[in-house]
């Protein structure tokens, strides 16, 4: 898997060829781009959480190779098909019967829990909050938000203060671009073509290498998993949080994914 940004590699994947030299076992992303999966030669099927690089599923049943799998629209399924003439179908997530209303520690360790480094963490507390979805809808009406703002039209200015000779200045844009994450990665790779100046140069490569070795903060990962869940929910309150999200301006990446689920959702 590489970040197309920089041509960085992110992770890989060992897939075993069979005796009979069979094209590469099937792969798919799931339409929110969040997940990732893909069949061996042993016949099984696993799922990666793309964020963390963490294995939330893995699925046996078929008795010959695997030959093709999809997810299914909204992403809370997968179908395979096989040589043994079968196509199966599996549930990725889906909601955890409740036995009751959920008391608000539950509701506040499944918040927490979907900031987990561990995606079967969250994919657990997951499936609770799915099984109480006027909850879950409340929940996340007084908590999730699209995360802080930052407006690329200060890209060029902050790049051109990380070339500063006024350390105060170049530490201050150095922190910022940072902050932008990923949205910074392009207009930095730019400046980086077009600057001779073998300080500034320096300056723009540790940015992007911390960048690119950042893990995602905990808080960005409940925001990916919480929009999941409302995207699964599909109901008026859960369509509504979206939409609010969907609005923020200048958009951040929670605000985009939410405006793909709503899109998904139509």
């Amino acid at each position: 898997l590489w970040r197309v940004a920089d041509g960085e590699e992110i992770w890989s994947l060992k897939v075993e060829a069979d005796a009979h030299g069979r094209d590469p076992a099937p792969i798919a992303f799931s339409p929110d781009g969040k997940l990732f999966a893909a069949a061996d030669v042993n016949r099984e099927i696993y799922v990666w959480e793309l964020a963390t690089g963490v294995k939330i599923n893995t699925f046996r049943g078929h008795e010959k190779a695997v030959t093709s799998i999809a997810f299914s629209p909204d992403g809370t399924s997968l179908l395979s098909g096989s040589e043994d003439a079968t196509m199966l179908l599996w549930q990725l997530s889906g909601a955890e019967r409740a036995a009751g209303r959920l008391t608000r520690a539950k509701l506040n360790d499944c918040w927490k829990a979907l900031a987990d480094a561990d995606a079967t963490v969250a994919a657990s507390a997951a499936k609770t909050l799915l099984g109480s979805p006027r909850q879950t809808v409340d929940l996340f009406a007084r908590r999730l938000t699209a995360g802080q703002v930052y407006d690329i039209k200060d890209l060029p200015r902050l790049i051109a203060e990380l070339g500063s000779r006024d350390v105060q200045a170049s530490s201050i844009a150095e922190r910022k671009l940072k902050a932008f994450g990923a949205k910074a990665s392009g207009a930095l790779f730019k400046a980086l073509g077009e600057t001779r100046e073998p300080a500034a140069r320096k300056r723009i490569e540790a940015v992007l290498q911390a960048i690119g070795e950042a893990p995602i903060a905990p808080a960005a990962l409940r925001r990916t998993r919480a929009i999941r869940v409302l995207e699964q929910i599909g109901s008026k309150g859960a369509r509504r949080i979206l939409r609010k999200l969907a609005k923020t301006s200048p958009p951040t990446s929670a605000a985009l994914d939410a405006a793909a689920a709503l899109k998904r959702l139509k």
